[in-house]
């Protein structure tokens, strides 16, 4: 697992060092009308950029079907740089290739801030397997060894909370989604890691280990105050540290 981690360690700091050019830099109000309105090009049909909203829901809080994931309070760099990918064809997507060419530069900036500032309430989980989410935290927090897998924790953080300025929060997205990119790492039809770290990293695991650590991640909550449809409550709950693993952070 040597080679893993140095790459690890190496992609982390290049990303810190890449992101940190292009992140902030974006116009929340100009990225809100793209997101809701769309844009007109000057060649393109009137809806050559559609809203993202239509895909993406209101604040982009996205569904629960495995292609539209959540967007909302995502890291803004983060963001930026898959629609830069989109662009280049190194993420292919029918959908989302075409739209992110019709996007100039700043336009995907833009975006890219607007769903960093909002918030948007988490839908209530499905009935899922307590053994399951318990593996899948398990490999979370500590990988799986025999295999050389390496902790999501590394990159993604505490519970996937993510890992500000490059590395996204995965805490709360949709399973079927975060099942999707794996075997699109797995099967190389997605190559936009750092270093291919994904690519390699999926590749060392089965389909019941994604499984598992996609239901986990899909199960504990991001560090925010999103609420959750069909509660009056108000406000979420406090962010709770991942389930059946050993909380080091102190409150």
């Amino acid at each position: 697992m040597g080679r893993l981690a140095m790459a690890l360690g190496t992609a982390l700091v290049a990303w810190a060092l890449v992101s940190t050019g292009s992140a902030d830099q974006g116009d929340v109000g100009r990225g809100s009308i793209i997101a809701n309105q769309g844009k007109t090009t000057g060649s393109g049909p009137p809806d050559a950029v559609p809203p993202c909203r239509n895909c993406h829901g209101d604040r982009g809080i996205g569904d629960g079907s495995g292609g539209f994931p959540r967007l909302t309070g995502q890291l803004a760099f983060y963001t930026y740089k898959q629609l830069q990918d989109f662009t280049v064809d190194s993420r292919p997507s029918p959908v989302m290739t075409p739209i992110a060419q019709a996007l100039s530069d700043q336009d995907k900036q833009d975006v890219a801030a607007y769903y960093a500032s909002v918030r948007g309430p988490l839908f209530p989980l499905p009935i899922m397997d307590p053994e399951l989410v318990q593996r899948g935290a398990m490999i979370s927090a500590a990988g799986i060894p025999e295999k050389g897998v390496p902790a999501c924790i590394t990159c993604h953080g505490e519970a996937g909370s993510g890992m500000a300025p490059s590395f996204p929060y995965l805490a709360g997205q949709y399973a079927p989604y975060l099942q999707y990119q794996m075997d699109s790492f797995r099967l190389g039809r997605r190559n936009n890691s750092p270093l291919g770290v994904m690519t390699e990293i999926a590749g060392k695991m089965d389909d019941d280990d994604i499984n598992a650590v996609s239901q986990y991640l899909a199960a504990v909550r991001p560090p925010c105050d999103c609420g959750e449809f069909g509660s009056s409550a108000g406000q979420a709950s406090p962010y709770k540290p991942a389930p059946l693993v050993e909380n080091r952070a102190k409150n």
